[in-house]
């Protein structure tokens, strides 16, 4: 391939360890010092296709081509096996945002350790506690506003969590920051007999919930899901008149019906008789 790779710009990296600073707040707005691109490559063609941007300009938009002379072995570019295909692959880009700056050393650092499918397994996979940082801060990272409803343990085990979870959050949260009205969602942790499930819900800035499914981030979603064998389940509900999106999955390659009993109330055991309400129950919080 002819641009570097996560294992190139990693390949100096010698210490491991939770981010550091790549944005900051000013009136309770995201202000970075970088744009990022995620896309979808076809090394058939050639060719990539915008998943999703970070970028304040608003030049990268989903779904359309992404030129690649932008790419050269001095760019930050990380790419993800994430589907199951020799001809796709998840690519990420990182562009100073003048197009002059240096990209700072801790904004390559953070975006690899999400997108190096390895090291993003570690964040999700040891336990209830790292789980809940790899979401925030793939949510912080898009400057996606992020709600835990949590507490208590869940008790569950993340050592099967799958190599993609790095590159799923990336693009589940710049597709939030993109399509949500307020550029968040809501995030809970659930697990039946110690099968983890991660649950989230967002108010969309959409006419139909229905239109989701035709965003370019959610259908590279589901095909990585299914490629992967991971269960997805979502519907779509209303809320002061906007449509809301409510979606769980696992990080581990269970069948639909386990992941449905991750979200039933104690001492229900049987969910063929419950609504669709009540078999994918929303999940509370701010956004």
């Amino acid at each position: 391939m002819g641009f570097s790779t996560y294992k190139h710009a990693f390949a100096g990296f010698t210490q491991v360890g939770y981010f550091g600073g790549t944005a900051f707040d000013i009136g309770e707005m995201r202000h970075f010092t970088d744009e990022v691109v995620l896309f979808l490559y076809s090394h058939k063609k050639d060719k990539a296709t915008v998943i999703s941007s970070r970028a304040a300009t608003g030049r990268f938009a989903a779904g359309e081509p992404l030129d690649l002379s932008l790419i050269s072995e001095e760019t930050p570019c990380f790419e993800s096996p994430a589907l199951p295909s020799a001809e796709l692959s998840i690519g990420a880009l990182m562009l100073p945002l003048d197009g002059t700056a240096r990209i700072e050393y801790a904004d390559a650092h953070e975006l690899a350790l999400l997108f190096d499918p390895s090291l993003s397994q570690s964040l999700f996979a040891a336990t209830e506690r790292e789980a809940v940082y790899g979401v925030k801060n793939a949510a912080a990272f898009f400057g996606c506003g992020f709600h835990y409803e949590g507490g208590e343990s869940t008790g569950a085990a993340f050592d099967g969590a799958d190599k993609s979870l790095g590159a799923v959050f990336l693009i589940l949260c710049a597709m939030l920051r993109r399509l949500s009205k307020k550029r968040g969602f809501n995030f809970r942790l659930e697990s039946a007999s110690g099968m983890p499930a991660f649950a989230v819900s967002a108010d969309l800035h959409l006419k139909r919930g229905e239109e989701l499914e035709d965003a370019f981030e959610f259908v590279c979603l589901k095909k990585i899901l299914d490629g992967r064998g991971l269960p997805l389940l979502y519907r779509f509900a209303t809320n002061d008149g906007s449509p809301r999106l409510i979606l769980r999955f696992s990080p581990s390659r269970v069948s639909v019906e386990t992941l449905l009993r991750a979200s039933l109330p104690e001492g229900v055991t049987d969910y063929s008789e419950l609504s669709d309400e009540e078999r994918i129950p929303d999940v509370a919080g701010e956004y």
